[in-house]
């Protein structure tokens, strides 16, 4: 190397799995974990945005309820594979009404692990 790119670094790292080789930018690696960030806006009005996390791939279960644990909305109910996913509420029940300004309870599970924020609606 010549001496302008003697600070050049590489961010790239070989990493061989079984007998394939394969090449990643070790910057964009990053350790799964499991997490329910708080939703945004919070409070909201016409809709709010969930971002969440899983470690695992496998059936995440992402809804809204009431403060009474009544069941309101289903937001996510399927497979999801290892990572970052999002989702949005607008503020309506499964039949598709609007619900009622006050609390709301967003819970994510998955497997045997469960976080859940309270979220705001006004209108």
């Amino acid at each position: 190397p010549s001496t302008t790119d003697r600070h050049t670094y590489t961010t790239n790292t070989r990493i061989i799995l079984g007998a394939i080789a394969t090449t990643v930018n070790v910057e964009s690696v990053s350790p799964a974990v499991f997490e329910l960030k708080p939703n945004y806006p919070n409070p909201f009005n016409a809709e709010t945005v969930i971002n969440y996390s899983i470690d695992r791939t496998g059936f995440v279960d992402l809804s809204v309820f009431d403060l009474l644990g009544r069941p309101v909305r289903g937001l996510v109910a399927g497979r999801k594979t290892v990572g970052s996913h999002v989702a949005r509420w607008a503020g309506r029940d499964d039949e598709g009404r609007e619900v009622s300004t006050g609390v709301y309870v967003i819970r994510l599970q998955a497997g045997a692990r469960r976080e859940a924020y309270k979220a705001t609606l006004l209108k």
